[in-house]
């Protein structure tokens, strides 16, 4: 049982790293179209 509560916290945090670095992608991505936007 407790490796099951182990287990899924360990899952959540890993899915909560992925979410973070998935907006902060975006994010990047974003400024980056920005850029060459404004350059053009």
């Amino acid at each position: 049982m407790c490796r099951l509560i182990w287990l899924y916290i360990r899952v959540k945090d890993l899915l909560n790293v992925i979410f973070v670095l998935n907006l902060s992608n975006r994010n990047l991505i974003c400024m980056h179209i920005k850029g060459i936007l404004t350059q053009c």
